[in-house]
């Protein structure tokens, strides 16, 4: 489909709809936007839009309209029902780019987005056209309208929120996830919040009275909701209304001191679709999850997943991908939400349910680090995870395989579990002092597993970091013999035309900062490697070179233990040597501190590694002086063979390996072997003769 026009039926003339109808007309795609109502839904509903849906609007040339009309806070401020501050987080738009936060409510915007999109030629909205079914074949996708009319394209995209009448013509009432006990009401109020000193967003603490102020634009508009009882009808939530508010803005002003615009009942849920494209048919926004608005990340990963597909479109028509490419749309985004929007939206409102005391005494870590976000690195960590949260990770077809830079495994040092963590630290400090200093924080992740950990917006502490990936999570490790012109060299072998390989098993993993054992009958020619490894971040089989990255989900710092005499020598190797047996005992192949992500290293060439034994250097050597490099190794070794997810490569060894000293310098009980590769860590490790 190698076609710069092309059509697409988008359902939903809300942000999401119009502003993927805007993008794709943009780029030369012809778009039927169709609209159940004959106007712009006014309810009050969302008003808050994050770093990553900013840089979206920006894209779509939408975005200083967009702050012309609404503003752009500058604050987010924790209070007591009385209104003591007990925390806040300033500067959130002290920098003039992308990034910030910016507020304006959900039918403002839309208004924005239909103005621009009704002057592009290639694009039509349709009013009340009320979407009663939707088909497809293997070359288009159609809907039929209540008013007989049919409208058919390439795709269809449902952009027709909760209640989407295209999701529920994939999936009926399927929609799995979980309901709230309360509800919220959104109420738009006039009222002089600056007289008291409110900032630009409020999060009122109390477990009865819980709700979120915010300034919604320039007039003097702020948005209150505040959470409710269940089943109450519309004219009890007006009796009541008077009260709440009452508690709940400062001054505590009677009905006749302020003015409500509008108000509107919400059921919360957290809810995902097991499946966001079925053929031609795609969801996107509320059409395909749900979530409490606390945060604005619904909002904000709303306007993501359109970021998103219009990559994937995009790619289709121009010829750049498939339309397979769809499924990594799927993938990519109910992944991000599930681990992301879901776990920080939720913990956003649990957070405003507790009692002020509760919170300031809990292990809330995201909210303790308010205490330093006056300190600039401190606010570009958070402002980088509110971009990750919500960021498609999808461009001109190409996906991110991992939603973290680095990944340790950790033991926390206040609960004494283990979890998964992003290292706080600069790209060059030693991830291995902090651990000795007890001075290690990682940003939290969290998942199904280590691949689909994301941050929560928590920091914790490290007590003591474990190898990364555990034995069970790796299926097996992969070795590269004699990859080092130099190794070759000193080892008198002949330069090989392909990669040699040889296997370890998963259980040789051994952790960093951990004894290495070795058996008594390996202990008179144990030697070290010190190599840089690949992490298999999903199954590959036959892959490409140009590809191979695709399929890297980032590198380690590890030590392949050699056990030299059950190797090389005949009465115990056997007449041929034999690479397997000797390397293979219990925690031969220590790895750490941290898998770095592709993201971070690229391909990982022109990294200087070094081994020391005791504070003596015996290793030094340069990755890009490998005989195979990353990406010629990950294609070669998935030919004919599936490289499962989480599988190793260790990509061989340099010079300067015990055996080849005169004489020969064996590892000893007792000795320290610290490898080191830049950007990765130091891997260090004492021997430990059993």
């Amino acid at each position: 489909m190698a076609s710069n026009s092309g059509r697409v039926i988008i359902v939903g003339a809300g942000p999401a709809g119009l502003l993927l109808g805007l993008l794709l007309a943009q780029n030369g795609v012809n778009v039927d936007v169709v609209e159940a109502e004959c106007e712009i839904d006014s309810r009050p509903r969302g008003a808050g839009y994050g770093p990553a849906a900013v840089t979206v609007l920006r894209r779509a040339g939408v975005l200083d309209t967009i702050i012309e009309r609404g503003l752009k806070p500058d604050s987010f401020t924790w209070r007591k029902l009385d209104g003591t501050v007990i925390g806040r987080l300033s500067g959130l738009n002290r920098k003039n780019d992308v990034g910030g936060f910016v507020m304006l409510t959900v039918y403002e915007l839309a208004i924005v987005l239909w103005e621009a999109l009704n002057k592009l030629p290639n694009a039509k909205v349709h009013w009340g056209h009320k979407v009663v079914s939707v088909g497809q074949d293997e070359r288009s996708a159609w809907i039929d309208c209540e008013n007989g009319e049919l409208l058919r394209g390439d795709f269809v995209v449902g952009c027709d929120g909760g209640g989407s009448t295209v999701r529920k013509s994939l999936f009926r009432n399927d929609f799995p996830g979980k309901t709230w006990d309360p509800i919220i009401v959104a109420t738009n109020v006039r009222y002089d919040f600056i007289k008291h000193g409110w900032e630009d967003t409020n999060w009122i603490v109390d477990p009865e009275n819980w709700a979120v102020v915010a300034h919604l634009e320039k007039k003097g508009t702020w948005r209150v909701s505040y959470g409710e009882q269940p089943g109450l009808s519309h004219e009890m939530l007006q009796k009541r209304m008077v009260e709440k508010l009452k508690r709940i803005l400062p001054g505590n002003p009677e009905p006749d001191q302020y003015t409500i615009e509008h108000f509107s009942p919400y059921i919360l849920h957290q809810r995902c679709v097991e499946r966001m494209r079925v053929g031609r048919v795609v969801l996107a926004a509320d059409a395909a999850h749900l979530n409490n608005p606390m945060g604005g990340l619904g909002l904000t990963t709303g306007i993501s997943d359109v970021s998103g597909l219009v990559d994937c479109l995009c790619g289709i028509y121009h010829g750049k991908a498939d339309i397979n490419i769809l499924d990594e749309y799927d993938r990519i985004r109910r992944e991000i939400y599930w681990t992301i929007t879901d776990q920080v939206s939720t913990r956003n409102l649990e957070r405003i349910m507790k009692t002020p005391e509760e919170l300031l005494s809990s292990q809330d870590s995201f909210f303790s680090l308010l205490d330093n976000a006056d300190d600039p690195s401190v606010f570009d960590e958070i402002e980088k995870f509110y971009k990750k949260s919500t960021v498609n990770g999808l461009a001109n077809g190409n996906a991110q395989l991992v939603p973290w830079d680095r990944l340790v495994r950790y033991v926390s040092a206040k609960t004494g579990r283990v979890g998964y963590g992003d290292p706080v630290v600069e790209e060059s400090t030693d991830v291995d002092q902090l651990v000795a200093n007890g001075a290690l924080k990682v940003w939290v992740l969290e998942g199904d597993n280590w691949l689909r950990a994301a941050r929560t917006g928590e920091i914790d502490e490290v007590k003591e970091i474990l190898s990364p990936l555990s034995a069970t999570d790796v299926p097996i490790i992969r070795c590269t013999g004699l990859n080092y012109l130099a190794h070759i060299a000193e080892s008198k072998m002949d330069i090989p035309k392909n990669p040699t390989l040889f296997i370890k098993p998963g259980q040789a993993i051994g952790d960093p900062r951990a004894p290495i054992p070795v058996p008594k009958l390996s202990q008179a020619k144990c030697d070290y490697e010190g190599e840089l490894t690949i992490v298999i971040g999903k199954n590959a089989k036959n892959v490409s070179e140009e590809d191979a990255l695709d399929y890297v989900a980032g590198y380690l710092t590890g030590n392949d233990v050699s056990c030299r005499d059950w190797q090389l020598e005949k009465e115990k190797a056997g007449m041929m040597p034999q690479w397997c047996f000797g390397k293979s005992f219990d925690k031969y192949a220590p790895i750490g501190p941290a898998i770095v992500s592709t993201k971070v290293l690229g391909d990982a060439s022109g990294l200087r590694l070094t081994t020391h034994v005791n504070g003596e250097l015996r290793q030094e050597a340069n990755t890009s002086d490998l005989c195979f490099g990353v990406r010629k190794l990950v294609s070669f070794f998935s030919t004919g063979q599936t490289l499962q997810a989480g599988s190793l490569i260790m990509t061989g060894t340099p010079d300067g390996v015990a055996a080849v000293m005169h004489p020969p310098k064996w590892l000893k009980d007792g000795d320290e072997v610290v490898v080191e590769i830049d950007g990765i860590g130091k891997l260090r490790n004492v021997i430990k003769f059993d």
